[in-house]
């Protein structure tokens, strides 16, 4: 019986500590030492229509479209955000971080990015 709720302990702290690490951790503008999760896409905008941005994905070569909603506001990576909102000011060409609502994709729908960051053509200003 001792083993039994040994295992069971270590089971639900596996179970706890895996829900912890499951949250969506957006990064903060300038940021604050929080370490946000993984961006969902990286790569280079490839088009720009109304308020979807099409990204060529780094890793897959794939294009993924992303919703970029009116209000927005668009962050540079090295600190600083854009005066307009939503996709104005965003250029073609562009390299680009997005994390979307939730941190997740669905292949269903567009999703909508939660977090929208760029980097400027500057080569110092890459990741």
């Amino acid at each position: 019986m001792y083993l039994l709720g040994k295992y069971l302990c270590i089971l639900i702290i596996c179970l706890f500590g895996s829900q912890a690490y499951a949250n969506c951790v957006l990064p903060v503008p300038d940021g604050d030492g929080t370490i946000p999760s993984p961006a969902n896409v990286e790569g280079n905008i490839v088009a720009i229509k109304g308020n979807i941005v099409t990204i060529r994905a780094n890793k897959t070569k794939n294009k993924v479209s992303v919703i970029v909603p009116k209000n927005q506001t668009i962050y540079t990576a090295f600190g600083g955000d854009l005066e307009a909102k939503g996709t104005r000011g965003l250029l073609v060409g562009q390299k680009t971080w997005v994390w979307l609502v939730g941190c997740k994709q669905d292949k269903k729908v567009i999703p909508s990015a939660a977090c929208f960051q760029i980097f400027s053509s500057d080569p110092n200003d890459q990741p």
